[in-house]
């Protein structure tokens, strides 16, 4: 792929590294601005940057952080789709299977979560909901229910 010039590629970057800073601090609505200003200002045809692929990743894990699952599937896939070397990043699989489960899509959800798995053991569901690797490991998925928590 080719490179970007300097000075966008350093623009690019301190966007995307707000953005990092805004999603730390939870501030999940301007965390997204951020990455989208990013991604707009990758030149046509944006699937041809590198940099493309660490934006639609942050776009995803943000949207996620926010709940907004559909909009996180959207991002990740569009990176599963693009970048020939998503689909061997265990954070991104993680992290869509995450948003597919959510979403009811429980088969394709698994594929993702169990790719996650075998590739990065069980260390990368560490502090996250424990269903995402009930359903990598056996394909069950139970409804959660806030109110039968206490």
């Amino acid at each position: 792929m080719p490179e970007l010039p300097d000075a966008l590629y350093a623009q690019i970057r301190a966007l995307c590294e707000q953005g990092d800073e805004l999603e730390e601090e939870d501030q999940f609505a301007e965390s997204i601005a951020c990455f989208q200003k990013a991604w707009q200002l990758l030149p046509e045809p944006r699937w041809s940057w590198d940099a493309g692929l660490w934006i639609l990743g942050a776009l995803g894990d943000v949207y996620f952080l926010n709940e907004d699952f559909a909009e996180a599937a959207t991002a990740l896939r569009e990176a599963m789709q693009h970048y020939p070397e998503a689909p061997d990043n265990p954070f991104l699989c993680l992290r869509l299977g995450q948003c597919l489960a959510e979403l009811g899509e429980l088969e394709e959800a698994r594929q993702w979560l169990t790719s996650a798995l075998e590739t990065e053991g069980e260390e990368i569901f560490e502090g996250e909901d424990p269903r995402y690797l009930d359903l990598a490991r056996d394909g069950t998925f139970p409804e959660f229910d806030e109110t039968e928590s206490d």
